[in-house]
């Protein structure tokens, strides 16, 4: 199948890779299609790119593909995803590895651009969204270079942690900390590719047009930087505030990890490394780890993740009961989108979700759990949710999220609780239950703050109407 070219001396990257298509062509170039993995530093499939090339005295070329549209991610997004790339580039440079931007139909145009580069193969990220894997099918049958497959996401590979889907958090958690020691080590560092490179001219000024969230900067730079400050100032009390909304205990990392501007395995030798208590570090690698993971292997696992499709025999019997039930509250999307309820501490929730483009992880739960509330069903309440959150949130699009939706409304990686209004057996959260919990005054103060800020910066978020994101319920 064309592995033996990849075999190298680092046994951690030759098991992330897996050949999708043989073809035996010989070329002139190799190309790695930089999509999910967006760095340089900790990216194993530009490592495993780079060694094929190497050892097949080939150059290599770095692509990245900007897409018109991305499920309905925001300019936002678009601008913080700019920002990165620009480092991106500057990084490839000093390792003497041409990049090239490029924009429209992304498996189209790197067919093209393979086509022209004369590529004997290409190297891709592993994503599991259903998008991204039909771009990569759609490549399959448009090119005629091999193509393999590198899981940079995962400490653990997804396909080597488990070759199924997994019921919850405990059955996957053995599974990845019997293989973590094999995997929970520093990759090689890129060196520097040898011979003259052509570099080309690339236009980033389609992202200088898009408005900026002025609460985050992308980039790996600021990316390590958010990583230090938390480790230096947060990461000693992770374990006892890290649900209190009130306070800032979030290492506020996710945005940089949806975009793969840092790795999670660099993060997590940061973290072990650190001086801190055991417990903050324990619980802070059990968020990053297994349970960023165990989302990877939901959506991997399971192609129906962002919708009702995907939940276990017990929660759909359980959704056919309570999708009978009537709710004292109906709302529409629009009174959704802009924060339109009877409840205080759901529209601070969604305000912070469009003005800083991201939940607190404990009230992203509740803001989940309310829409199911709503809504006049559960396929409506995956409806809601999945376009609020891929639209307004930076670390939106992600599994890390499908899954905590699925969690939240359909009670996927849950067991079943005590049956109870329109909620059924899956787990339920209210606003007492908040209030006893954390300072919920104190959080909406907080996210009223974050909004007058917002203000000051004239940002414009476009209304889901006017981009056609209004889901039908």
């Amino acid at each position: 199948m064309g592995i033996a070219n990849l075999r190298t001396a680092h046994t951690a990257l030759n098991e992330r890779i897996v050949c999708l298509k043989h073809s035996g062509k010989k070329g002139r170039n190799i190309l790695y299609w930089m999509s999910r993995e967006q760095r340089v530093e900790y990216n194993f499939g530009l490592l495993a790119a780079f060694h094929y090339a190497q050892k097949n005295l080939l150059p290599l070329t770095v692509a990245f593909c900007v897409a018109p549209e991305f499920l309905g991610a925001s300019p936002e997004a678009f601008a913080f995803m700019g920002e990165g790339l620009k480092e991106v580039e500057a990084a490839l440079k000093a390792k003497n590895i041409p990049f090239r931007l490029l924009y429209g139909h992304p498996p189209a145009r790197i067919a093209e651009f393979a086509g022209t580069l004369e590529a004997e193969a290409i190297f891709v990220d592993l994503d599991p969204l259903r998008l991204k894997q039909a771009w990569q099918k759609e490549l399959f049958r448009n090119c005629d270079a091999s193509i393999y497959e590198v899981d940079s996401r995962n400490i653990v590979p997804a396909r080597i942690a488990s070759g199924r889907r997994e019921f919850a958090a405990y059955t996957i958690r053995p599974k990845i900390h019997r293989l973590l020691p094999n995997f929970l080590s520093a990759p090689p560092v890129l060196e520097v590719q040898e011979g003259s490179a052509k570099f080309y001219e690339n236009d980033y000024s389609y992202f200088e047009t898009l408005p900026k969230n002025s609460f985050w900067t992308g980039g790996r730079s600021r990316a390590l930087a958010r990583l230090r400050e938390f480790i230096d100032k947060k990461l000693e009390g992770y374990a006892v505030f890290r649900n209190d909304p009130a306070n800032e205990y979030q290492s506020e990392l996710s945005p940089y990890l949806h975009f793969g501007q840092i790795s999670s395995l660099e993060i997590a030798l940061a973290i072990k490394a650190a001086k801190a208590s055991e417990e903050s570090k324990a619980a802070y690698l059990e968020e990053l780890i297994v349970r960023r993971e165990l989302a990877e292997n939901f959506c991997l696992y399971c192609k129906d993740y962002d919708n009702e499709n995907c939940l276990e025999p017990w929660a759909k019997a359980n959704m056919e009961i309570t999708d009978r039930e009537p709710r004292e509250h109906i709302y529409s999307f629009e009174d959704f989108a802009s924060a339109r309820t009877h409840d205080e501490l759901w529209n601070a929730a969604q305000i912070e979700l469009k003005t800083r483009g991201k939940i607190h992880g404990y009230v992203r739960m509740y803001w989940a759990k309310k829409i199911l509330e709503w809504t006049p069903s559960t396929k409506d309440a995956f409806k809601v949710a999945v376009s609020l959150n891929d639209r307004y949130a930076l670390d939106g699009r992600d599994p890390n999220g499908y899954a905590g939706i699925a969690w939240s409304i359909g009670g996927v990686h849950d067991r079943a609780w005590p049956a109870r209004k329109i909620f059924g057996k899956v787990r339920y959260m209210s606003y007492s239950g908040c209030k006893a919990k954390f300072n919920v005054n104190g959080y909406i103060l907080k996210v009223m703050s974050l909004l007058a800020r917002h203000s000051q910066q004239s940002m414009t978020v476009p209304t889901p109407a006017a981009t056609n994101l209004s889901p039908k319920i």
